[in-house]
């Protein structure tokens, strides 16, 4: 089955911040993670069920040595990313936050 990729404007938020912050130390950093982000999102997209599990149906990726994850569902053949977060966040608000994000799909 073909996958594709669907991300919840919230995510896409969550990872300009991300690039932002990272681009404020170095522009090359930023570079850097979004190859890396890149990388991860065409493994999920080829092998979806690869990621672990986060918490219910819901899976992540990371991004390399960049401790960022994306946070995804898998609904028919569409990977649905919900969240694109550092992985120190507390995994109790990440999970309020994907479930809201969710609900609002």
């Amino acid at each position: 089955m073909r996958y594709r990729l669907s991300t919840h404007p919230g995510a896409a938020a969550d990872f300009r911040d991300s690039l932002a912050y990272f681009r404020d130390i170095d522009p090359r950093l930023a570079s850097a993670v979004r190859v890396k982000a890149d990388e991860a999102l065409r493994f999920i997209r080829q092998y979806p069920y690869a990621g672990p599990s986060a918490f219910g149906d819901y899976r992540y990726v990371v991004f390399g040595q960049y401790r960022h994850k994306a946070i995804y569902r898998i609904v028919g053949n569409t990977i649905r990313i919900l969240a694109i977060v550092h992985t120190s966040r507390d995994p109790k608000w990440i999970r309020q936050l994907v479930e809201y994000r969710n609900q609002l799909d």
